[in-house]
């Protein structure tokens, strides 16, 4: 069967500029569902922001090392079971990105945790100088995020 050469003028501005939909304005329910998952990876940033400052307490309030691994590795430990609970968040196409960042950000803090643990543990000043400052960037870019996030929420 042969294909007709004409097609009606809705069926050609259609393969132009694709269905009408596409260039719809998003729907409340979009709107909300958007707003929820950016609220629950805010939730997720304040729980890393929490687990940075128990970490500084704890290591500044111990001079024994032992204390101080064991609350670093703690640390590591909290930081992968909010990376665990943040990959289980619903990605929404609009916060893909964040959600992606977030949890790399928090996988290195974990693996600058550990490094840290290590250090104290073995007594090596270059290993805690160097998880501590990894620690320290992963915390301060998860805040920057979070700052981000805040702003585009409003």
């Amino acid at each position: 069967m042969a294909q007709p050469l004409h097609m009606p003028a809705g069926a050609l501005q259609w393969l132009r500029f694709g269905p009408a939909v596409a260039w719809a304005l998003p729907t409340a329910a979009e709107d909300q569902t958007r707003s929820t998952a950016r609220a629950a990876l805010i939730d997720g940033l304040d729980a890393a922001a929490g687990i940075a400052e128990r970490l500084r307490d704890q290591i500044a309030s111990s001079e024994e090392q032992q204390a101080q691994a064991n609350a670093a590795a703690i640390c590591r430990w909290q930081l992968l079971t909010l990376r665990d609970r943040v990959s289980r968040l619903d990605r929404v196409a609009a916060e893909k990105r964040s959600h992606s960042k977030i949890l790399r950000h928090l996988s290195e803090a974990a693996d600058a945790a550990q490094t840290l643990s290590g250090g104290y543990r073995c007594r090596n000043l270059d290993r805690i100088c160097r998880g501590g400052q990894t620690l320290d960037d992963q915390f301060e870019a998860m805040a920057r995020l979070r700052v981000k996030l805040a702003a585009t929420r409003a």
